[in-house]
């Protein structure tokens, strides 16, 4: 089996990659930079440019496609750019998938769809834990952009058939990171709008190959988060007093519970993330 993934000089990319390539997957990296470990095939291509994607995917014929390339953050360059970007780098995935006959597609969203991670006017979630059906508010164009991935999902899934699903990813974390979540938990309020939340970046690359492997799952959208939150606090506590006016809380977020609920994802694909904060924290 073969797989195309994009971003591979990225955050995420390299590990989507090498978890593939351990699972005995033929892998090609994409990026606009060679990765910083060439331990899997990579090529150099602008996946802006729609004749470049076409010739990728007719060259490689790979059975699938993950695309975790994007500008992260609406600070990542200027407001136009970040949108067209992360908008038509999908769409040219999406559509070159379809007219050439890939029909399994991954896709990066964001827990910053739902416009409060990045809020120019503060509002609260209608209720915690946030699950995949709360309404996307979006008030900047990264998390515009991400609902617009969705969207163009959806819209090639009508088209072709194809499943083309989204990862709601929570809070990205690499095994590097782990060092700094003393100084993290010191300072809850500046996590207060991602909810604590976090993503291992080895367990992004599990959902992404269980989803490939996985039928039937059409255009949904998924949370991809740890079932605890970053914090050393209970989540009663946090949410009691940073969040204390939701008062719709539909599970009963015991002990440390995430705030994004990835009960979809482990019933959907069997996705359940594996590395927790207190494996690699004393």
């Amino acid at each position: 089996m073969k797989v195309m993934v994009t971003g591979t000089s990225g955050k995420v990319g390299p590990w989507v990659a090498r978890e593939f390539r351990a699972q005995q997957w033929d892998v090609l990296g994409v990026d606009l930079k060679p990765p910083t470990q060439a331990d899997f095939d990579w090529i150099v291509a602008d996946i802006e440019d729609l004749g470049q994607v076409y010739g990728l995917i007719a060259r490689f014929r790979p059975d699938a496609v993950v695309h975790m390339a994007a500008i992260p953050w609406p600070g990542g360059a200027a407001p136009d750019k970040v949108f067209r970007l992360n908008t038509m780098t999908t769409y040219n995935i999406l559509q070159a998938c379809a007219d050439l006959g890939v029909s399994k597609v991954v896709t990066a969203s964001s827990e910053s769809a739902y416009g409060i991670v990045f809020h120019r006017h503060f509002f609260n979630p209608f209720y915690l834990p946030l699950d995949e059906e709360h309404p996307l508010l979006p008030q900047d164009p990264y998390a515009l952009s991400k609902q617009t991935g969705e969207m163009t999902c959806a819209m090639f899934h009508r088209q072709t058939g194809m499943q083309a699903v989204s990862f709601r990813l929570g809070n990205v974390v690499t095994p590097d990171d782990y060092a700094n979540f003393h100084q993290i938990q010191a300072d809850p309020e500046d996590q207060k709008t991602i909810f604590w939340s976090y993503i291992d970046v080895r367990d992004i690359g599990l959902a992404a190959r269980l989803a490939v492997e996985t039928d039937g799952l059409g255009a949904e959208a998924f949370h991809i988060a740890a079932p605890d939150t970053k914090m050393t606090i209970p989540t009663r506590e946090l949410l009691a007093k940073y969040w204390p006016d939701v008062k719709d809380l539909r599970t009963p977020l015991e002990g440390y519970a995430t705030c994004l609920n990835s009960d979809k994802a482990e019933r959907m694909f069997g996705s359940r993330a594996q590395h927790l904060w207190r494996q690699y924290v004393r």
